[in-house]
């Protein structure tokens, strides 16, 4: 995780890593960290799986596009 809050000083940008707790969920826990907190950015990996799978599992990154409260970047 050091290497990945380092990058994004480099060019002069402010970047936290946060260990959340589980409540209820790794996306909700995602989605009451940026309520409380309001980040003015949320990074957020993307993997590629086949929509069965997602279908059957739901997808973290899916649910929290869908509510996430501020701007979101998308890496994968």
């Amino acid at each position: 995780m050091d290497g990945l809050v380092a990058h994004p000083s480099c060019h002069k940008v402010k970047a936290e890593a946060v260990r959340l707790q589980d409540r209820g969920g790794i996306g909700a826990a995602i989605l009451d960290y940026c309520a409380e907190h309001d980040p003015q950015l949320l990074a957020v990996g993307a993997n590629a799986y086949s929509k069965f799978r997602l279908d059957l599992l739901g997808g973290v990154t899916l649910k929290v596009i869908a509510s996430c409260p501020v701007p979101i970047l998308l890496s994968r």
